[in-house]
């Protein structure tokens, strides 16, 4: 998801499509591979991509969610990740008519010889669950 604080947006403006980002300041994770080049998908099929640049830069996630909620810019991560702040208004999400390139997601445990059946179902569901998401 693309989202940012209302009060960045009332004093910026909200983008419509993934060019805008262009004129704002994006909150970069800076994790990710190619990080400043964010892809979107639109609702007909359509890819774009946009290189972005901002005032803040992290491979923090918690820091990306507070940058992003203190009006510091623009920013990206799944709704699971700031899906409580959504909910309390402190960020809106933006460009909802195209979707972000995947990201990625690893499910790491302690190599052992008998995989603990919790742990082996767990990684089962998740696959599982992704699959059908990705679909």
């Amino acid at each position: 998801m693309t989202f940012a604080s209302p009060a960045y947006l009332e004093a910026r403006g909200r983008p419509v499509r993934p060019a805008d980002l262009k004129q704002h300041d994006c909150v970069v994770r800076s994790a990710l591979p190619e990080a400043s080049l964010w892809r979107y998908r639109s609702k007909r099929g359509e890819d774009e991509s946009v290189q972005v640049r901002g005032r803040f830069e992290s491979n923090s996630t918690a820091a990306l969610k507070d940058a992003v909620a203190s009006g510091l810019g623009i920013g990206r991560a799944a709704y699971w990740q700031i899906g409580d702040l959504v909910q309390q208004r402190r960020v809106e999400l933006v460009l909802t008519d195209y979707e972000l390139s995947p990201l990625p997601l690893q499910a790491l445990w302690l190599p052992t010889r008998r995989l603990p059946a919790r742990t082996r179902l767990f990684v089962e569901f998740l696959a599982a669950r992704l699959e059908s998401v990705a679909l």
